[in-house]
């Protein structure tokens, strides 16, 4: 059994940048695993914040927030105690899960990394469920030792390569103390029973299971990786926000056509489709003539096929009567988690993504809504043409046409979303600095955020 030791720890994190006096966020539940983090943490050196959170599912569950917020104190470390509604029917471990991360994003909100408790013992029951659910390579690589919450905020697991009876000698050396939750006894749950049952019988033949199952996760992990990286090389530049060009894709064999697809899934807000239903639908997108748009259901939106792209739509579409209003400088939350309209001064938005618009003629607030059929634009030669017959010939799939914002002034179409802008509103070259915009559109919340 390798013992914990602060030097190791502090390697560890010292592999992500994380070195002493850094910012911590430790997840702290009140049990052995957590504990014995908060305290070799604090003891590195680190800047350590605790957060607990009660989960309300027990009569004991206020205790224990009070019995942890005790103990933080007396190591000097703050902490703050985060209370979920209690939850009622439905899969509870999933929605707890989302609330978490919600509440560690919060705690993030700053600055800081997210260390966390998992062990080798973890790891080795992650891998055994995740294969007896026909998991794949994705899923049997087990916890990372180092993951995102998002684009920039980290996730460490600094103990993994240490079993639980390791966190057990040092919490005895060092006297920490900790509470046994009881519901870790109930083997009517899928990890405990894997805990308690499964993995002492494997012990009574191969002593070492435990270990050689998270090393067996982390060779998954390498070959996960490899499997990506193919991936990026296979899509190359095909891959946007929401779209997949696949027309270089469609000419690999069946694997690596999957391989690139499940890539590009997992960089959307959805988990993966079963096999069975991804297959399924690779094969649809192959065979299907052109001028059909087979699709593939997902949990929250749909992937379908047009043209020579692989179009992501949310199922939530913007309701029909939504209008809202954006003045520049200034911002317009858009609904149906379409994101954000921004208009920036241009001068002073060098870095900014968009399309630019002048104020000039003197209308500074614009409409905004979304399209209702009928809408014409006004080209540059002063012509007009129907906004339909613009995104046909942009190729902009039908599935998105109706989740564009579009932008009005007395109740003709000066903008479409960040892709064109009536030739009445384009900057010329005597507008004052001041008065031109960049009008761009986040969809991902980092970029709402900027």
């Amino acid at each position: 059994m390798m013992p914990i030791t602060i030097d190791a720890v502090r390697t560890v994190l010292a592999r992500y940048g994380i070195e002493p006096p850094s910012t911590v966020v430790c997840a702290v539940s009140g049990g052995l695993d957590s504990m014995v983090l908060a305290h070799v943490l604090k003891r590195a050196g680190f800047n350590v914040h605790a957060v607990h959170i009660n989960h309300s599912a027990q009569a004991s569950s206020d205790d224990w927030a009070r019995w942890v917020t005790e103990r933080m104190q007396r190591l000097e470390v703050p902490v703050t105690v985060s209370r979920l509604a209690p939850i009622v029917g439905g899969n509870r471990e999933e929605r707890w899960r989302h609330a978490r991360a919600e509440i560690f994003r919060d705690a993030l909100a700053a600055n800081g990394v997210l260390v966390t408790a998992h062990h080798l013992d973890d790891q080795a029951e992650t891998l055994l469920l995740q294969l007896l659910r026909g998991a794949g390579s994705q899923g049997l690589q087990g916890m990372p030792e180092r993951a995102y919450l998002d684009s920039t905020r980290q996730h460490v697991r600094p103990l993994l390569a240490y079993s639980r009876a390791a966190l057990a000698l040092y919490a005895k050396q060092h006297r920490v103390e900790w509470l046994e939750d009881p519901s870790n006894q109930d083997e009517s749950f899928d990890r405990n029973f894997i805990r308690h049952s499964v993995l002492p019988l494997l012990e009574t033949r191969w002593q070492a299971a435990r270990t050689t199952l998270a090393r067996s996760a982390a060779l998954l992990s390498e070959a996960n990786a490899l499997a990506e990286s193919l991936a990026r090389v296979d899509i190359g530049e095909g891959a946007k926000v929401d779209r997949l060009d696949v027309s270089a894709l469609l000419h690999l064999d069946d694997a690596r056509f999957a391989n690139a697809v499940r890539v590009w899934i997992r960089t959307l807000p959805e988990r993966l489709p079963a096999q069975k239903r991804l297959l399924e639908a690779l094969r649809q997108w192959r065979e299907a003539g052109v001028d059909r748009m087979p699709s593939l259901d997902l949990e929250g939106g749909v992937v379908q096929r047009y043209r020579q792209q692989l179009v992501y739509v949310r199922h939530e579409a913007p309701p029909p009567d939504w209008f809202g209003e954006i003045r520049g400088p200034g911002s317009l939350d858009l609904p149906s988690s379409l994101g954000q309209l921004k208009l920036a001064v241009a001068a002073s938005a060098a870095s900014e993504r968009g399309i630019l618009l002048s104020s000039r003629a003197g209308h500074p607030v614009f409409t905004v809504r979304f399209r209702q059929g009928g809408e014409r634009l006004r080209r540059a030669s002063g012509q007009h043409q129907t906004l339909k017959q613009y995104l046909q010939e942009h190729a902009v799939p039908p599935a998105h046409r109706s989740r564009l914002p579009l932008l009005f002034i007395d109740g003709e179409l000066v903008a479409v979303a960040d892709r064109w802008v009536d030739a009445r509103f384009r900057p010329g070259p005597h507008d004052p600095p001041k008065k031109v915009f960049v009008l761009s559109w986040l969809l991902d919340a980092t970029e709402a955020a900027k």
